[in-house]
């Protein structure tokens, strides 16, 4: 039987919900869900609004963020890639700015409190422009860098 996205996307959420658990961390799961999939507390108090995004066939996330930089600040890309291995995934720990900065606007969109938000698509396996190495080599310090969750 083939799985839906939709189950595809919670099976991703819960390997890294059981990830964040098993290191210690307290984790908050909305009861909507509007676009954050998880609240994690951090050692200092603040907290952090995680995004988990898979693939099982390579491709490259895709995520709308606020261009609101404070709320960007918070916002953390967690992008499981099950295309290799299933039982040992690749995990993509990504800061909301890092992100950003490295992502292609693919999109945008105002919602009704007049925020501007923007869809992004982050290709590891390209070039950025002016860059000699693809985005995998330049950010491989965020691939299963949980600690960017953790402390």
């Amino acid at each position: 039987m083939k799985r839906t996205s939709q189950q595809k996307g919670k099976r991703a959420e819960f390997f890294v919900f059981s990830e964040l658990i098993s290191r210690g961390v307290d984790l908050y799961l909305p009861v909507i869900d509007i676009g954050i999939d998880a609240l994690i507390r951090k050692q200092d108090g603040t907290y952090l609004e995680i995004q988990v995004k898979m693939t099982e066939e390579g491709w490259s996330p895709t995520v709308w963020v606020a261009d609101d930089p404070q709320l960007r600040q918070r916002l953390v890309i967690v992008w499981v890639d099950m295309s290799e291995s299933q039982e040992n995934p690749e995990v993509w720990i990504f800061p909301g700015d890092i992100f950003v900065e490295y992502s292609t606007k693919i999109g945008e969109w105002q919602n009704s409190q007049g925020q501007l938000w923007t869809h992004r698509r982050l290709d590891l396996k390209a070039k950025r422009r002016g860059d000699d190495q693809p985005r995998r080599e330049l950010l491989k310090e965020y691939c299963n860098a949980w600690k960017h969750l953790t402390g």
